[in-house]
């Protein structure tokens, strides 16, 4: 059977008597190991391939190739969870694919941390890329704003750029596709960020 066909049974079987569409109801995901903690992870494939490829205590609200305009409004509809909590962002990489200088980028992220303002938030740098994908001259410059803008919230900004760089780009040993971490830099980005 096509997906294609199988996507169209699959509507159909979700049909009430009437040929109305029933929301199905969600399915949970145990594929992967879940931990509850005081952490919540906001990001991008990034962070929700890494949540896939190794074990990760904490919250992942992660999305596939969300943007940080796309991350805005769902920070604001769920921080701040508790005072306990501790907030991890790692969203970029997709942003510096739009033209630009990433101004759009840093107005998006300041709305993101006006959202979490008095919460304990750590921002990641964006990581390098094989330069094919994204130029890491731009990355690089966009990286100093949001270490600045980072500061200037009280927030901890977690510099891992530089530990991912080999030749100029995102290390070979480290991703499949030049863009998006394996479990080895899944590991060193969990194990920097702890070290």
């Amino acid at each position: 059977m096509k997906p294609y066909t199988l996507t169209l049974v699959l509507l159909l079987l979700s049909c009430g008597s009437n040929g109305a569409y029933n929301e199905p109801e969600p399915v949970i995901d145990t594929s992967f190991p879940v931990s509850v903690s005081n952490s919540v992870y906001y990001g991008d494939s990034i962070t929700w391939l890494c949540f896939r490829h190794i074990e990760i205590a904490g919250i992942n609200r992660s999305v596939i190739g969300d943007r940080a305009y796309e991350l805005l409004p769902l920070v604001e509809h769920y921080a701040p969870l508790d005072e306990d909590t501790e907030y991890f962002i790692m969203i970029g990489v997709a942003d510096m694919w739009m033209p630009g200088s990433g101004a759009g980028y840093i107005e998006s992220m300041t709305g993101i941390f006006t959202a979490l303002e008095g919460e304990r938030v750590n921002v990641f740098s964006i990581l390098p890329t094989d330069g094919i994908w994204v130029d890491n001259d731009k990355i690089m410059g966009v990286n100093d704003k949001l270490r600045s803008l980072t500061y200037d919230h009280g927030f901890n900004y977690l510099d891992v750029y530089w530990d991912f760089v080999v030749s100029g780009g995102l290390d070979s040993k480290l991703t499949d596709d030049g863009l998006h971490l394996n479990a080895d830099g899944c590991e060193k980005l969990f194990n920097t960020m702890e070290g």
